[in-house]
Formats: structure tokens, C-alpha cells, sequence
């Protein structure tokens, strides 16, 4: 199953300490059939941890009432985040951001 964010914005909202302490998969899932892919129009933000496979073409904005972190890891399997598409974060803003990336 993969998410589709054409517009609008998706907010990973679970509990990444848990994740990390119970060893739990991220909010989208884990595995080569889960993930999301955010568009040019769409945006991912939260505070919690996500997993899956992961395309942005779109925003990313960490970060909610809780705190302004998001997570990617994948506690569930102690499999290391794949950066191998690269990665570019242009910041936009005086707010302090955070993405965590073990």
C-alpha cells in the first residue's frame, strides 16, 4: 500500500519514542510495499516516526503541537534509513526544526 499526498498535508502523529523503545514500525509501515510518496503540492509534517519508503517531491514540515521533530527509522527491523536518492532541505522560516535520521 503506498500513500498518495497530491494536496494538502499528511502528519505523521505517533509516539517515535515508543516506536524506538518497543521496537514498533513507523506510522506509514514497513517493507518494499508500504510508503508514501508526497507530490509537488502535498506536504508531510508531524512529530512522530515514519518507516516506510518515503519520495518527496513536496514539503516536508516537521513538526505539530507536541514539538517540531519528525523521525525517520525503522525501529521495527534496526534497518538503517536508505539515503541513496540524496537529500536536499532548503529551510524556510525562523522556527528551529529538527529531522532525526539514526
Amino acid at each position: 500500500m503506498t500513500v498518495a499526498v497530491v494536496e494538502g498535508k499528511l502528519l505523521v502523529a505517533n509516539d517515535a519514542s515508543e516506536a524506538r523503545l518497543r521496537k514498533l514500525p513507523g506510522a506509514i509501515g514497513i517493507g518494499d510495499t508500504t510508503g508514501v510518496i508526497v507530490y509537488t503540492g502535498g506536504c508531510l509534517g508531524g512529530s512522530g516516526c515514519i518507516s516506510g519508503t518515503t519520495d518527496l517531491f513536496g514539503h516536508l514540515q516537521p513538526g505539530d503541537r507536541k514539538g517540531y521533530t519528525l523521525t525517520m527509522a525503522d525501529f521495527a527491523n534496526g534497518m538503517p534509513v536508505d539515503l541513496s536518492g540524496g537529500i536536499y532541505i532548503r529551510r524556510q522560516g525562523s522556527k528551529t526544526t529538527k529531522i532525526i535520521i539514526p
